[in-house]
C-alpha cells in the first residue's frame, strides 16, 4: 500500500511523515491487499495563527467499489489524522460488508 502525502500550508518533518505512513498502514492493514494507494491531503486554513483549522482528507480507490473519502478537522494534526484513519477503516468495512451482502442475497433455486 503506497501512501502519498499532499500538504497545503502544513509542514511535516521526516519523523511526522513516517508516523503518518505507519498510522495509516496500521489502520488499514486488514485491507492492505485491496488498497493500492492512499492519498492524504493535509491543510492548514489559518497558517501560523492557529486554531481548529487543520484538516486531513484521506482518499483511496478500491476495486469494484470506487473512491472512498473521509475528512476530519481540528487543532491537533496527529489527532485528526488518527480520527480520519479510524473513520476510513470503518467506512471500508461497511462498504465491503454491504457489497458482500448484495453479492450473496437469496438467489432463485431451480428444482
Amino acid at each position: 500500500m503506497n501512501v502519498t502525502i499532499r500538504q497545503l500550508g502544513v509542514e511535516l518533518n521526516s519523523e511526522e511523515r513516517e508516523w503518518l505512513r505507519r498510522r495509516l498502514q496500521f489502520a488499514l492493514a486488514r485491507w492492505a491487499d485491496r488498497i493500492d494507494q492512499v492519498i492524504a491531503y493535509l491543510g492548514d486554513e489559518n497558517g501560523p495563527r492557529g486554531g481548529d483549522d487543520k484538516t486531513c482528507r484521506l482518499l483511496i480507490f478500491l476495486p469494484r467499489t470506487g473512491r472512498l473519502t473521509v475528512h476530519e478537522q481540528g487543532a491537533d494534526l496527529r489527532d485528526i489524522v488518527s480520527r480520519a484513519a479510524d473513520s476510513l477503516a470503518q467506512t471500508i468495512d461497511r462498504r465491503l460488508k454491504r457489497q458482500h451482502r448484495r453479492a450473496h442475497t437469496l438467489r432463485p433455486t431451480w428444482n
